[in-house]
């Protein structure tokens, strides 16, 4: 999707994606995060306010990251990551929950250039309860629908 296609208010759903216990592990050992919180059975179940065994909030914006890309909405149009404002965690993400996020467009306006512009989404990541764990923010840069010159080729607009 190029700029021109993102419309202020427009909701976009990504496909769905279990958890796997080996995710948790695969963040946790990448990234070092080798709390009792995601490390430690016994600790989990006695002593945490879970219960059970969940995921680095970390985790959960990673793999609703990966949802939207996988749409492929920013493919060959997507130039980069501008920021992240107001990420919150709602509840928590454990093994065997699958994720959706819902994209909803809040702002689009001109870049800098004149081949591009800023697309600004609001993302609720939902579990299959449509319980939203977790909502945040994110502006991107997005390349502008390339425009024709009189002779039919690509002009710079």
């Amino acid at each position: 999707m190029y700029f021109e296609d993102f419309t202020v208010g427009q909701v976009l759903r990504t496909r769905g994606r279990t958890v796997f216990d080996h995710d948790i592990g695969a963040l946790i050992a990448l990234a070092g995060l080798y709390e009792e919180l995601f490390m430690n059975r016994e600790y989990v179940e006695r002593a945490s306010v879970f219960g059970r065994r969940v995921a680095p909030g970390l985790l959960t914006l990673c793999i609703a990251e990966g949802l939207v890309m996988s749409e492929e909405w920013y493919r060959n149009t997507g130039l980069a990551f501008l920021g992240l404002d107001g990420l919150r965690l709602h509840a928590p993400v454990s093994p065997g929950d699958t994720l959706w996020v819902t994209v909803r467009i809040v702002e689009t306006r001109p870049g800098r250039q004149p081949d591009r512009g800023v697309v600004v989404a609001e993302h609720t990541v939902e579990n299959q309860a449509g319980v939203a764990v977790m909502t945040f923010r994110i502006a991107r840069l997005v390349r502008r629908r390339p425009v024709l010159d009189v002779a039919g080729t690509e002009g710079s607009g």
